[in-house]
């Protein structure tokens, strides 16, 4: 599925979850933001009040949570890496939080940074793929984010940076071929 790719010296097959759908606004109502930018603080923030509007079993929302439904959950729940918070106001779905790092080489590919960072939280937009990981010996196994946080940051408008959510390949067929989630190759 995945071709390839150089990570870390090594010949590792690991591809990029992208949810089916993504939400409308309304998520951040309430969130933790820079008073400066109006960037999310705490990428594992969870909204109290709110409720899936796409009923897809992955969606991104406005803050960049990825929120997945309860037959995502039964399916990779055992899955090393990550753990399921379930939404306060929406019981058929939950907030995908990954606790495993993958650390992105950002001396081989592409990762372009624009605009000044804010004089107040430090947030910066970032662009790019990575290309390469620091530190991979082996092929991992399980969920995975990168370090780097990618996304713009518009002025006068809340917004939320995320991380890039990566699977090992055999995962990633399995998520496919559920229709879970879409799954991208990290190298072209």
């Amino acid at each position: 599925m995945t071709p390839p790719g150089l990570h870390g010296g090594h010949r590792v097959n690991l591809a990029r979850v992208v949810p089916l759908a993504e939400e409308p606004e309304g998520y951040l109502e309430g969130a933790p933001l820079c008073p400066m930018c109006l960037c999310l603080t705490d990428s594992a923030w969870i909204s109290p009040d709110y409720r899936v509007v796409n009923r897809h079993d992955s969606v991104y929302t406005e803050g960049a949570a990825l929120v997945v439904s309860e037959r995502f959950v039964e399916v990779v729940g055992g899955e090393a890496g990550c753990r399921f918070v379930p939404l306060p106001a929406d019981d058929g779905y939950h907030r995908l939080l990954v606790d495993h790092v993958l650390e992105v080489d950002r001396t081989i590919g592409e990762l372009e940074l624009a605009g000044e960072p804010c004089p107040t939280c430090g947030r910066q937009s970032t662009y790019g793929d990575p290309a390469a990981f620091v530190g991979i010996d082996s092929a991992p196994r399980g969920f995975f984010r990168t370090d780097v946080e990618y996304g713009g940051i518009p002025r006068g408008r809340r917004s939320a940076q995320r991380s890039y959510i990566v699977v090992d390949d055999e995962l990633g067929r399995r998520l496919r071929d559920l229709r879970l989630c879409q799954i991208r190759p990290l190298q072209r």
